[in-house]
């Protein structure tokens, strides 16, 4: 291999330790994310020692706003640990951790038990200086034209095609 696209866009997320185990493909330890409770220090989630895919493979994550919870928890380590380039658009922004509390009539209660934060420390559930929350892309692409004639299949071939020219340019 000589370069990878990691497109983790339209990604809803999914399990932490999934993504931790993800991380784990291209890092070499360290912190992936690590959570706070109220009244906590943050616990830090480390990547496993031993990265799969070395630091010289070049790589590039392709996120947007249908990037949520653990693919933008992957993403963040990704960036912030300096082992991708982060291209696309914002990522959804959810930094909060759900616990699931099922009553006894059969519903249920979703209750916000902490955050989590980036391996920078950065909750990305806040928003910038910009008015925007989630992980921020090294390189932002345009949003689509509001009158454009496109299906979200041909879009999407867009950002990928944008995602390459980015990933070409890092293995000059």
């Amino acid at each position: 291999m000589k370069a990878l696209l990691l497109d983790l866009s339209t990604d809803p997320g999914g399990i932490l330790d999934a993504a931790t185990g993800v991380a784990g493909f291209f890092l070499d330890g360290g912190p992936v994310v690590h959570i706070k409770g109220r009244d906590s220090e943050p616990i830090a989630m480390n990547a496993s020692k031993g990265a799969l895919i070395g630091d010289d493979i070049p790589m590039v994550v392709l996120v947007d706003s249908g990037s949520a919870s653990a693919s933008e928890i992957v993403a963040a380590a990704l960036k912030e640990r300096g082992r991708a380039q982060v291209v696309g658009q914002y990522t959804f922004g959810k930094s909060k951790v759900q616990t699931i509390i099922e009553m006894r009539d059969g519903s249920a209660l979703f209750l916000s038990t902490a955050v989590y934060l980036t391996p920078d420390m950065n909750d990305i559930g806040i928003e910038d200086e910009t008015g925007k929350r989630g992980v921020k892309p090294d390189r932002l692409f345009d949003p689509p034209e509001a009158d454009a004639e496109y299906t979200v299949e041909q879009w999407h071939q867009k950002q990928i095609d944008r995602a390459l020219v980015v990933l070409k340019e890092k293995m000059r």
